[in-house]
């Protein structure tokens, strides 16, 4: 039944169906839900997915479904896709005429005139859906009659839109198992989204009945969830929440399964969930949204098996006397090898675009920051001439200051003068201050045609998991590395899922924001550095000390929910991070102690 393909459409049962979706191979079947190892409930649930079974679903919701005498239907028409689209639009259009002036019975005869004029179901679909939105409750099983006779003419099911408003409509009625044994079709066929549940979810909560919204919850709404095929939004996880208001166990249950299939939340379903903890009717649970967490959150540590993999592909991407190079400078050097690495290149570009456009003026009508203000010639490096050595310098002046043995991480072509790879013999340092790196062992240097990125990504890696002594000065995401480093492929599986979370928790670990300003806002003037001492949270949905912790997708809000009873967390947020101020003058290179407080800095 796997490797049959000539027997497409003559299956009955989960197999047929999945002949009809081209699933042949075992890999698929597994993915789509028609093999499950979890007990009599899913396989039975899979076989209620039969196309078959949709059709006697509908004969018995409809009273006249058993005595209907199907018409044989013309030849289909040999459409183009574009006139398909077409005679889509018309259909729809006369359909949709027809509804304003009253008249439901007409428009279910124009479509079933369409129907045996050999229409297939793909034209007849938008119709049917303008259709099913403008019909009323005494003229439902007339739709459902048509639905019926469209369905027995066609070989494929209805698709996901046409299947959330067949549960829609038939929960508005008060067919609430109906509409479940079509929520079970529409999961084995894969054509399911949140929308396709939340009716039924919405009138088991409001109804009070909890022992069914459990069952709701655990043999259906779980497993699709867990297995991607619906996300959880924030109207489902408040109408979850209230529905369990007398259950605290199965509330947790809720915010688990998000936790393990979602990362963030948008702002709306943030809102959601937050004005849902707000109604009399969650008085168990209590919600705040808060800039950051107060409490100081346990530091999260990415799966050993990703870290593994992350640390082969970044070597991968350098060459064998690259790796070599660098696990001797972590292994050796002073004080057991380097605290930190500072990306040089992303230092010594922060305020390169202000100070050329002091000095050339705006680019208007450029294509881009990589092209000439002329014309459309690509420039390999626009901002090469505005790069700045001395704010690396103050840099490394000010990790030490705290105590730290930077590395600092740097191309050759901001190390040597013309052209590094041509040159025979020593290689002459562009100044004083690149001088001073390489006679001090604090420079780390890579060759033009390795990604540096790769040199520090690796190193931050090196050595035993959940070493978090190392962390790197950047303001660079390394979002570009996620797919070739981390291998996230962007798509909706719970692997990528993974994947992005360990790649989140070791940016949280590793990646240190810095921060630049100027005398007087003047780009060439002295530079004042500032590192953000505190590691920063993890994006991603947590539970600390019984209190769960939800972020929104950009970062900037937190909701957090906790047991009315116990509170929200007291403790304060964590001291602020020391500030150091280092001016540069040419030739020298004093460092002017931290102001004496914080207002004094941002007055300065």
């Amino acid at each position: 039944a796997y490797t049959s393909a000539s027997c497409r459409h003559r299956f009955s049962g989960v197999l047929g169906l999945a002949g009809c979706f081209g699933l042949k191979r075992r890999p698929d079947l597994v993915r789509y839900g028609f093999r499950q190892s979890a007990g009599c409930r899913r396989r039975a649930a899979s076989a209620v997915g039969s196309r078959e079974s949709l059709l006697e679903l509908l004969q018995q919701v409809v009273p006249s479904g058993k005595d209907v005498q199907l018409q044989m239907a013309a030849e289909r028409p040999k459409w183009s896709r574009k006139e398909l689209k077409r005679q889509q639009a018309e259909l729809q259009q006369k359909v949709a005429q027809i509804l304003e002036g009253g008249s439901i019975g007409s428009a279910i005869s124009l479509l079933r005139e369409a129907l045996w004029s050999g229409w297939p179901l793909p034209a007849l679909e938008q119709a049917l859906q303008r259709l099913l939105r403008g019909v009323v409750p005494a003229r439902l099983d007339q739709v459902l009659q048509l639905c019926f006779e469209i369905l027995s003419c066609s070989e494929e099911s209805f698709s996901e839109a046409t299947l959330s408003m067949l549960v829609a409509e038939l929960v508005d009625v008060g067919k609430w198992d109906a509409a479940e044994a079509i929520l079970q079709h529409a999961v084995s066929i894969n054509h399911v989204k949140m929308r396709t549940l939340q009716p039924l979810l919405t009138a088991l909560a409001a109804a009070g009945d909890s022992s069914r919204l459990r069952r709701f919850f655990e043999d259906l709404l779980h497993p699709v969830v867990c297995r991607r095929q619906a996300r959880l939004n924030g109207t489902a996880v408040a109408t979850l929440l209230r529905g369990f208001a007398e259950k605290p166990a199965l509330q947790e249950e809720v915010l688990t399964l998000l936790s393990k299939t979602e990362l963030e939340m948008s702002s709306t379903c943030l809102d959601k969930i937050s004005e849902a903890l707000a109604c009399k009717e969650l008085q168990g649970l209590r919600g705040e949204v808060v800039m950051r967490p107060l409490c100081q959150l346990r530091r999260l540590s990415p799966k050993v098996r990703h870290v593994d993999m992350a640390r082969k592909e970044a070597a991968a991407l350098l060459k064998p006397e690259t790796c070599r190079r660098l696990s001797a400078a972590l292994q050796d050097g002073h004080g057991g090898g380097p605290t930190c690495f500072v990306d040089g290149p992303n230092v010594g570009y922060r305020g390169a675009v202000q100070r050329r456009q002091a000095a050339e003026g705006s680019r208007e009508g450029a294509g881009g920051k990589n092209f000439s203000r002329e014309g459309d010639t690509e420039i390999s490096n626009l901002h090469a001439a505005y790069f700045r050595h001395d704010q690396i310098e103050a840099t490394m002046l000010h990790l030490r200051e705290l105590g730290e043995v930077p590395l600092l991480v740097m191309p050759e072509r901001y190390i040597f003068a013309g052209d590094a790879q041509a040159q025979k013999g020593p290689k002459k340092p562009l100044n004083s201050l690149v001088q001073s790196w390489l006679s001090g062992n604090s420079l780390f240097v890579v060759s033009d045609d390795e990604p540096d990125d790769a040199v520090w990504i690796f190193a931050s890696l090196h050595g035993k998991t959940g070493d978090r002594g190392r962390y790197i000065v950047t303001r660079d995401k390394a979002a570009n590395h996620r797919a070739s480093i981390w291998g996230i492929d962007f798509g909706e599986s719970l692997q990528d899922l993974e994947l992005e979370r360990s790649f989140r928790r070791w940016s949280a670990l590793y990646l240190r924001w810095h921060a630049l300003s100027w005398d007087g806002c003047n780009h060439y003037g002295a530079v004042t550095v500032r590192i953000d001492e505190t590691p920063p949270l993890s994006t991603e949905i947590q539970q600390h000390e019984g209190i769960w912790y939800i972020p929104e997708a950009t970062g900037a809000r937190w909701l957090q929910i906790s047991d009315a009873k116990r509170g929200l967390d007291p403790k304060p947020p964590n001291p602020p991070a020391k500030l150091g101020t280092v001016e540069l003058l040419p030739g020298t290179c004093p460092l002017i102690p931290p102001p004496p407080s914080l207002a004094a800095f941002w007055r300065a």
